[in-house]
């Protein structure tokens, strides 16, 4: 990637960058109160199921394929601060439609509203995201990506971290001391606060420098420039990757707060103080990530996030049959992997893009990688919702023959699913080692370096809680690497005795005397 040599003074810089930060931490306590956990419970509260809040969850994603026209827009309107500021705060403030209609509508027309006011939350939020990232990419220094993205993101998660908390105890005081009705209220008081927030952000964003643009888009024809991404041959091996990644995590993360609270009964509380958890490994490794990221390169990252993420979701297997102490640990297991996995596939996905973007395509080059995305993370949701649907009541138990049979696990359908994604997973390693990254360190020195700087670059108590992490990394990368080594081995070999065979019998037919009339 080329960078901008920015006429912003450096102590105007600095300040700008510190506003990103704050800025952000608002827009993801917009984001917080708005997905995951909070948003099951709103859902399953309205009487409705795995499919709808797959829709739900998809919306902010399936908005994303905006960005193919909003090119031609950002081609026209430079000013890509203004763009962001105004549709973020349209965005933003159609979250009071949610509020409003849960206070003032009827039951027959509130559902309508209140998905009409999430589609023009999402697609705003698309618009100005797309014009966001173009500024970013040329506000933020180049070698500082890494660091940067990843304590912004750190900053950001540590402060949901309050809002998660409190808005999960405030729902389960008020369902247990008032009926439907004061659930109604808590979840109207909840998306106009998330409105308040995005506001908040919105005026801070007003504030942070804009750099010019480092080049002009319009150099190049707009249907030559939305091409030029889907002809770079490394640009396309990334986007094949991002896909098959961004579909098997959608397809199966978003419904683990589902498999607690539905499936096993849990309360809004206890998987509130999971997702705490969870957001806790999230500050710790993207800080981690981010460091390591500038020094051996994006790719390295995410080839540890493949194996971690899908043996968080190979692990959700066991959950149901453990006892009740080795079940609550498995799960906070599984949410400091998914956690782990999350905070840098997220945070290298999107440096490794604004790497591989260059020159004038700059905004073709990240918006088809929001089109990747859209597709990608809009299927998934959905699809992983219907499938759950299908599925309901599915059990699978696998037991030992032994007197009158000693069952070992009973599969049920989101551990189903979730094994089966992580399969795909792993099998998108393939995919993800023909992408090229220059300057990319080889997995194994990153490791190293990951346990040096969990050892050495943290505060006493989060230092060891990461160096424990670590080592089960290694443990499963290890595992990961000796099954692909004993999978191709095994491939070889049938492929040689297949070969052999066809020789064999090619030698033998040749020898054979020749029929007559042949």
């Amino acid at each position: 990637m080329t960078g901008l040599s920015t006429p912003i003074p450096p102590e105007q810089l600095e300040r700008g960058l510190r506003l990103g930060v704050i800025e952000g931490a608002f827009a993801y306590a917009t984001f917080t109160l708005t997905s995951g956990a909070i948003l099951a419970a709103f859902v399953y509260s309205s009487g409705m199921g795995a499919f709808q809040y797959g829709l739900f969850t998809a919306l902010p994603f399936l908005a994303q394929l905006l960005q193919i026209p909003n090119v031609a827009l950002l081609r026209r309107w430079h000013d890509r601060r203004a763009m962001t500021v105004l549709f973020a705060s349209i965005g933003r403030l159609s979250l009071l439609g949610v509020a409003a209609a849960l206070l003032f509508l009827p039951p027959d027309v509130r559902g309508l509203v209140v998905l009409a006011s999430f589609v023009s939350w999402s697609v705003f939020s698309a618009l100005a995201g797309g014009a966001w990232l173009w500024w970013m990419r040329d506000l933020v220094p180049p070698e500082r990506l890494g660091a940067y993205f990843g304590s912004r993101g750190s900053a950001l998660v540590a402060v949901s971290a309050p809002v998660l908390f409190g808005a999960g105890f405030f729902l389960d005081w008020v369902r247990s001391g008032g009926g439907d009705d004061a659930l109604r209220l808590a979840f109207a008081a909840l998306f106009a606060t998330a409105a308040a927030f995005g506001m908040v952000s919105s005026a801070i964003l007003a504030q942070m420098p804009h750099p010019p643009a480092a080049y002009d888009p319009r150099k190049v024809p707009l249907r030559e420039s939305l091409s030029v991404p889907f002809k770079d041959l490394n640009y396309r091996r990334m986007l094949g990757w991002l896909s098959v990644w961004w579909f098997a995590t959608t397809f199966t993360v978003p419904f683990f707060p589902v498999f607690l609270l539905v499936d096993l009964g849990m309360p809004v509380s206890f998987v509130t103080l999971l997702l705490l958890v969870g957001i806790g490994s999230t500050v710790v490794f993207l800080q981690l990530w981010g460091r390591l990221s500038d020094r051996f390169g994006n790719k390295p990252v995410l080839a540890v996030s493949v194996p971690v993420l899908a043996a968080a979701l190979v692990l959700s297997i066991a959950v149901p049959t453990s006892p009740r102490p080795l079940n609550l640990a498995l799960i906070v297991v599984i949410q400091i992997l998914l956690a782990m996995a999350a905070a840098g596939a997220d945070l290298t996905a999107w440096n490794l893009a604004f790497k591989l973007s260059r020159g004038p395509n700059a905004p073709a080059f990240l918006a088809s990688v929001s089109l990747v995305r859209a597709i990608a993370m809009g299927l998934g949701p959905i699809l992983g919702g219907a499938a759950a649907v299908l599925l309901r009541g599915t059990s699978i138990k696998i037991g030992l023959p032994i007197g009158g049979g000693l069952p070992l696990l009973d599969i049920t359908r989101f551990p189903l699913l979730f094994a089966s994604a992580a399969v795909v997973i792993l099998a998108s390693a393939a995919l993800l080692s023909r992408v090229k990254e220059e300057g990319e360190a080889p997995r194994s020195a990153l490791l190293d370096a990951l346990r040096f700087e969990a050892d050495d670059g943290l505060m006493p108590g989060v230092r060891h809680f990461a160096t424990a992490t670590t080592f089960a990394v290694q443990f499963i990368v290890e595992v990961q690497e000796k099954a692909s080594a004993s999978l191709g081995s095994g491939f070889d070999a049938i492929k040689q005795a297949f070969g052999s065979s066809i020789d064999s019998s090619a030698n033998e037919e040749a020898e054979a005397p020749s029929r007559p009339g042949r």
